[in-house]
């Protein structure tokens, strides 16, 4: 995927109109990118106005606020900008958004014609929904007719997302227990094999109806982790990322464990899983 300040470029903005979804978790950033992107395609001294979200060229919804608020809110919007060089709509938390709010968005973005749209949403399944954020299309003669620019955008979420960026793996599996023995027992269940080929651990994952296909997970490749991130929120409402080590992190939990054999059949055996610094297994 090209960088974000390639795609959303000023020249783009004046020759078409942006159709986005940006996906990702709380806190990653999606609202900060977008309003990144409006002061890209402005001027510098319109930046502090675009700051200060006080500009009538930038409209705001979001998915709870029902389908009478958004009617209100959008009339009259579809029109030439005041302020600044473009209009922006920025419709947030589609997933709470209704049936109702959902078909209203769509046909306005269908046929508007002045403002440039953005949508957020922290829902998988939301992802679908940025296919239809454009007239359908089907072919390339089609595409050249419309004067609209569509585009699907994962925000970097820290992989800490449900669809793993450098994998591809759906994060399926899930652990609910929380005593030692429960535990083992649904790590056990959960896949076919658990082992170490001398160099990284691996997890064959056991198929089901979400898993259709065996998956295997590695911790690293060649023995060296590949780049991995945890959030988490400060005090002051901050997130912090720090960068995971996950060759270590195997090393850590299956300490006393013989990496010679089946890890999964030790995990019937008398050895305990360890517990890593605040982080549980």
């Amino acid at each position: 995927m090209d960088k974000i300040e390639n795609i959303f470029t000023k020249e783009r903005a004046d020759s078409s109109l942006f159709s986005a979804l940006f996906c990702g978790n709380r806190g990653v950033g999606k609202r900060s990118n977008i309003y990144n992107i409006i002061k890209r395609c402005s001027p510098k001294e319109l930046w502090s106005k675009i700051e200060s979200k006080q500009s009538c060229d930038i409209l705001e919804f979001y998915g709870d606020e029902g389908i009478q608020v958004c009617k209100e809110k959008l009339q009259d919007f579809d029109t030439l900008p005041k302020e600044l060089p473009h209009r922006w709509l920025i419709f947030n938390n589609i997933e709470y958004a209704s049936r109702e709010v959902n078909n209203f968005l769509l046909k306005l973005i269908e046929e508007r014609k002045n403002f440039h749209v953005f949508i957020t949403s922290t829902d998988k399944s939301s992802v679908c929904k940025a296919l239809q954020l454009t007239p359908p299309v089907n072919n390339f003669s089609d595409i050249e007719k419309v004067k609209q620019f569509g585009i699907i955008l994962y925000v970097r979420a820290n992989y800490t997302s449900q669809t793993d960026p450098v994998t591809g793996w759906h994060k399926t599996v899930r652990f609910t227990k929380t005593k030692q023995q429960d535990l083992k027992n649904e790590i056990y269940e959960k896949f076919n094999e658990i082992g170490f080929d001398g160099k990284d651990y691996y997890f064959v994952c056991k198929k089901d109806e979400k898993n259709t296909k065996e998956w295997i997970l590695w911790s690293g490749k060649d023995g060296k982790s590949l780049d991995r991130y945890r959030s988490k929120r400060t005090i002051a409402g901050n997130w912090e990322i720090e960068k995971q080590d996950i060759v270590k992190l195997p090393d850590e939990v299956f300490k006393g464990f013989d990496k010679t054999k089946s890890l999964k059949d030790q995990l019937n055996q008398k050895i305990d899983l360890s517990k890593i610094g605040t982080l549980k297994y």
